[in-house]
């Protein structure tokens, strides 16, 4: 599904530049300051690479959970009914089980109503998803909503609530609870793709439990120049470690995340290449890390200890190494 496949792009850019479960350290100094506006992390040398991956991985999954919660587009024009329907999933012993709340007895689903999605090992473009979700339907335009072939303009926001979903991605295991709110608009005319998602509050569960809040990330497509061009800003992330005390908030500066891709309308994203550049910035508690994207698979991290927006130390990696972290 092409509508999925646009979260799915975003979700694998950002996986690619860690390839294991990480971990952050937390590193307070002898102040006892225990004021929560000042609690969070110290970014030293020694964990610079690894609360960038942090970052990186508490976003990765987040656009997975938008991915899947997205294809609730699909079902948008498809149901007329408000009894129980079953739809078979990509694999064969999996199960997709909707029910609808027609509030308004129109016996179709309109703005408004919500659907009550649950999955049984069901695959969703590589990824196996169990748990359900219950999806809000806030606005609806358009008489082919999500389907990027049909010619026509449309647009769909939901708001979605997670009660431990739990999701596999073949590399890693993590459930979700919480909501988000997506928008996707794709403009016929112009041949662009805008999404916006944004939360209060998503909690994930995995070796590394971490509290999301503030999410805004927006993420736009233009399909009216080849090689495609693609863009991902982070407006707000604010990640607070369950497992280690610590807080870090992440933006991308005036250079989103952005890179690439010779693919044809009905090819969204099956082929993947890098970001080719960017600047994602990381404050913890007077200090940051600034994360950039270079071409050629190159990537350096900034990291100024002591808030005086000088750097102090300069890690430089690559795409291999960091996925091996």
């Amino acid at each position: 599904m092409e509508t999925i496949k646009s979260f799915l792009f975003a979700c694998l850019v950002l996986s690619l530049l860690t390839g294991s479960k990480c971990s952050i350290r937390s590193v307070f100094g002898d102040d006892d300051d225990d004021d929560d506006e000042n609690e969070g992390l110290v970014i030293v040398v020694n964990n610079a690479e690894t609360t960038s991956s942090e970052v990186v991985e508490s976003l990765a999954k987040t656009l997975m959970i938008a991915e899947i919660a997205s294809q609730s587009a699909e079902y948008v024009g498809d149901i007329s009914s408000p009894v129980p329907i079953r739809y078979a999933c990509d694999n064969s012993n999996g199960e997709i089980l909707i029910t609808t709340d027609d509030f308004d007895n129109s016996n179709t689903i309109y703005i408004g109503d919500d659907l009550l999605i649950d999955y049984t090992n069901c695959n969703v473009d590589n990824l196996t998803v169990n748990g359900n979700l219950k999806i809000f339907l806030l606005d609806a335009k358009g008489i082919d909503i999500g389907k990027f072939d049909s010619g026509t303009s449309w647009l769909y926001s939901i708001r979605v609530e997670a009660n431990t979903l739990h999701v596999n991605s073949g590399i890693e295991a993590f459930a979700v609870d919480g909501e988000l709110t997506i928008t996707v608009e794709f403009d016929s005319v112009v041949t662009k793709l805008e999404s916006n998602i944004t939360s209060d509050a998503l909690s994930i569960y995995s070796e590394s439990n971490n509290i999301l809040s503030e999410i805004d990330i927006s993420q736009f497509i233009n399909l009216a120049v080849m090689p495609s061009s693609y863009k991902l800003t982070i407006d707000s992330l604010v990640i607070s470690s369950g497992t280690q005390k610590g807080i870090v908030n992440a933006t991308t500066t005036p250079d989103a995340l952005s890179g690439m891709e010779l693919l044809s309308l009905r090819e969204y994203f099956i082929d993947l290449h890098a970001p080719e550049n960017g600047m994602v910035s990381i404050s913890g508690k007077n200090s940051n890390a600034d994360f950039s994207i270079m071409p050629d698979q190159i990537v350096s991290i900034d990291i100024d200890t002591n808030g005086d927006s000088i750097p102090d130390t300069v890690i430089y990696s690559t795409w291999p190494q960091l996925q091996l972290k």
